[in-house]
């Protein structure tokens, strides 16, 4: 992602996007894509919708779209929830459009079993692709996971021989970029301070390979929703930008 972009249009993509595609999206009021339209219409959002649905000319009244390639506008957040072999070749449309920000609802990964593992490995290898061919360009990455149930999901991997894909990618981002990346754990609303606490003790440990005091300097525990701990975390990111020689990605 180029750092050297509109002030709004970096971490804001995420947290406050100006627009929205949910792939997946349908009149199935039990679906996922349904589930997250719903929501996002009963809290106001305010900028435009853009169903994806092959299938359907309408959802929830709005026109839906075959692809996300086929929406005229800029995209600044894709929430995907359609089956997971298809998850592969969505991305990388994604990744054509100029999508900023894409979140993942979909199940049946490395957790369910071999073939799982090889759709995962196959996004991954994208990623990683990216990344290797672009790393001089990368100013600065920011890797945001849900604490909220790192461990639940980190044991049920080892369990069947993985590791944990965050543990992986922050190795990775500090290797390729030859600095460690800053880290969001996001808390969920069902999670306690005591899971959450031991959560973040475990994953703290996986990263710091003995240095965890170091570690402690790149990871900001925060609340997406509620928005506490999103000022230390944009506070980092400016400091680290300007110190390159980029300009804030913040209105001060």
């Amino acid at each position: 992602m180029p750092w050297r972009q509109k002030e709004d249009e970096m971490l804001d993509a995420l947290f406050k996007p100006k627009s929205v595609a949910i792939i997946g999206a349908s009149n199935n009021p039990l679906s996922i894509g349904h589930i997250v339209m719903t929501n996002l219409l009963n809290h106001n959002f305010q900028g435009p919708i853009y169903p994806i649905n092959p299938k359907s000319k309408f959802i929830k009244s709005f026109r839906a779209y075959p692809s996300v390639t086929d929406i005229p506008d800029e995209i600044d957040l894709v929430n995907i929830s359609i089956k997971n072999t298809l998850v592969p070749a969505v991305l990388e449309e994604c990744g054509k459009k100029g999508v900023k920000f894409a979140i993942v609802h979909t199940a049946g990964f490395k957790e369910v079993g071999a073939e799982g593992k090889r759709l995962e490995d196959k996004i991954n290898d994208r990623i990683i692709r990216f990344l290797e061919s672009n790393a001089k360009k990368v100013a600065l990455a920011v890797h945001v996971l849900d604490i909220s149930t790192f461990l639940e999901i980190t044991w049920r991997l080892e369990k069947k021989g993985f590791i944990s894909v965050d543990v992986e990618l922050v190795s990775f981002l500090a290797d390729t970029l030859n600095e460690f990346p800053l880290i969001a754990t996001n808390k969920i609303d069902k999670a306690s301070e005591e899971e959450i606490f031991f959560n973040l003790r475990d994953f703290m440990n996986r990263i710091s390979i003995g240095q965890l005091s170091e570690a402690k300097n790149y990871v900001f525990p925060l609340s997406i929703k509620t928005g506490k701990g999103l000022g230390a975390l944009k506070k980092a990111i400016h400091e680290k930008l300007v110190a390159k020689g980029y300009r804030t990605p913040f209105k001060k």
